[in-house]
């Protein structure tokens, strides 16, 4: 017995989803015993298809798909999917049926201790003081810089390097020029209490010392995930994810730059990443650290040759531990608690 696809098509739709947006203008037809979904893609990335009936939001991922879809679609117009309907189900009848193309990242694992792993963050934390709300940047390549210097309780603009985060200090999450350190004192309250963008409070944490220091040191083939880089004009440490497979096309050089001398320009020198090679990095579940500076007071430091970016750890009462890396090493330090850095959170797997 042949199979019969049937298509009762009452309400038909396809839409295209996620923060980014990065796949527009879908359109769909049937194709014989085939549904085929055209589609616009603004940046290589990972693409699934979705399907629900009955004008519900029960959707669905289909499998029994070809052409643009999965891992690393590259960008470009008219990319298009095509669904084998009757290879997923012996009949279909498509009463309400709404499609959905998805585009996605990979979640890195990250193992932090023998036992743990983590997801990162999207992007660095940013604070809005005057609207009072925390999200992650828009992209891992984004970093404020000198702006950082209007930091006040009441400034109306983003922000994003913090004093260390105590809890009987007035500089509350570390927002604040002052240089005082009674302003910072106490034990540490984790900016991941706070909801961010969408994510109930609590979601996100900050690493500890033994944390960074394990990601660094001590994982599994640790030496070989971790190389500075500079990405679509941007430096930074690109961190890879335990499981680690490099996108077809793509080289990475683990490592550091080994010369006498080091500035700016040695990241580039290391190694050097097009946007949409980056697309194909990230899409694999790479991290991307940029160097977004150091805050002293009003007065912002280092934008583009050294990172920092603070641990959950505190040494004593006037300095805390952190992340530093620069062009020829990377390593966990301590500095003054009234230091302005970055700061990078994590989800526990």
């Amino acid at each position: 017995m042949h199979k019969i696809i049937i298509l009762w098509v009452l309400v038909f739709s396809v839409a295209v989803v996620w923060a980014d947006n990065y796949a527009t203008n879908a359109r769909v037809e049937q194709v014989e015993r085939t549904m085929v979904i055209t589609y616009d893609l603004s940046k290589t990335t990972n693409v699934r298809l979705l399907v629900a009936t009955n004008m519900s939001n029960d959707f669905k991922e289909v499998k029994k798909v070809t052409g643009n879809v999965g891992k690393n679609v590259p960008a470009g117009s008219k990319r298009q999917i095509t669904w084998n309907v009757l290879e997923e189900y012996d009949s279909f009848v498509a009463d309400g049926v709404r499609f959905k193309v998805e585009t996605y990242g990979s979640e890195g694992l990250f193992s932090v201790s023998a036992s743990k792993k983590v997801h990162f963050s999207p992007g660095n934390l940013q604070y809005h003081p005057r609207n009072k709300v925390w999200r992650f940047a828009p992209s891992q390549l984004d970093y404020i810089g000198v702006t950082n210097r209007k930091c006040s309780s009441t400034y109306d603009g983003w922000l994003d390097l913090f004093g260390w985060s105590a809890s009987k200090g007035s500089a509350k999450f570390g927002v604040s020029t002052s240089t005082d350190d009674i302003d910072y004192s106490g034990s540490f309250v984790n900016w991941g209490t706070n909801q961010i963008g969408s994510d109930a409070p609590n979601t996100w944490r900050t690493l500890t010392y033994d944390e960074w220091n394990y990601l660094l040191k001590s994982r599994p083939n640790a030496s070989s995930l971790k190389g500075v880089a500079e990405v679509k004009g941007v430096n930074g440490l690109i961190l890879l994810p335990d499981n680690w497979e490099c996108p077809t096309g793509i080289i990475f050089k683990s490592g550091f730059y080994y010369g006498d001398n080091f500035s700016h320009s040695e990241y580039c020198a290391k190694q050097k990443f097009t946007a949409t090679q980056w697309s194909k990095l990230e899409s694999a579940g790479a991290v991307f650290l940029p160097i977004s500076g150091n805050r002293y007071g009003a007065n912002v430091y280092s934008l583009q040759y050294y990172g920092y970016y603070w641990s959950a750890t505190e040494r004593d009462s006037s300095y805390a531990y952190y992340l530093h890396f620069h062009a020829v090493g990377a390593y966990v330090n301590y500095y003054s608690r009234n230091r302005g850095h970055s700061v990078r959170l994590v989800k526990d797997l």
